[in-house]
């Protein structure tokens, strides 16, 4: 009896309706979880491009100073280079590495603090208390210095773009597969239930009308 359950249209068909509904929620579910990280992935691209923008205020208002700051300037300066290195070394940036596993995000991220706290964050120090005639030129350092943001910057955006195609990828394998399985369904259908029910009509009409010689030879579960 167990048997001829499992071999029976109603298990067929309700096995496929499972199915379908087991896939539309896995690949749900499955975009959902990727599309938060693909929205951790676009802040992250806007935090590392502002890196960017915070390095040249920092170069701008070390420009500025004049030959003997006051105690204004200073506080600004280094607010600014407070800021930079809060986002730099902490919020989504730092999230970013702890949960990506994107070896060359953590390896240009890891650079871009390197070349921070060993060469632009003592080289704006020292900019900042040294004499006027004693200041070195930070242009160079600092283009190379954002030259490499840049390169984070990209490396952000290629991840955002690839989670995004992942997304798309699920979506149409999920497409594809259900409508293959309701094809199936369909199928079923149509083989053990719609055909074997229209000889039975047949059968019946003819009965009808008085044929009492026809036969219907349908058997299944």
């Amino acid at each position: 009896m167990r048997r001829h359950f499992f071999h029976s249209t109603v298990f067929k068909i309700a096995a496929l309706m499972f199915s379908v509904s087991f896939l539309a929620i896995v690949s749900m579910l499955r975009s959902v979880f990727i599309s938060d990280g693909a929205q951790s992935d676009a802040h992250a691209v806007n935090v590392a491009g502002s890196l960017r923008m915070q390095s040249y205020r920092i170069v701008s208002h070390l420009h500025q100073i004049s030959a003997m700051p006051d105690q204004r300037q200073i506080d600004k300066i280094q607010s600014l280079i407070a800021g930079f290195e809060k986002d730099l070394t902490s919020g989504i940036l730092a999230n970013q590495q702890a949960v990506l596993n994107s070896s060359e995000l953590a390896d240009l991220h890891h650079r871009v603090e390197s070349f921070w706290f060993g060469q632009m964050k003592p080289r704006f120090n020292a900019h900042l208390s040294a004499a006027m005639s004693d200041r070195q030129d930070i242009n160079q350092p600092v283009q190379q210095f954002v030259t490499m943001i840049d390169n984070l910057v990209v490396s952000y955006q290629h991840h955002a773009e690839s989670n995004i195609s992942t997304i798309r990828l699920i979506q149409s394998l999920a497409l594809f597969s259900t409508l293959i399985l309701i094809a199936f369904a369909m199928l079923i259908v149509n083989r053990h239930i719609e055909q074997p029910l229209s000889r039975l009509t047949h059968v019946a009409q003819q009965i009808g009308r008085g044929d009492f010689t026809v036969k219907a030879d349908e058997s299944g579960n």
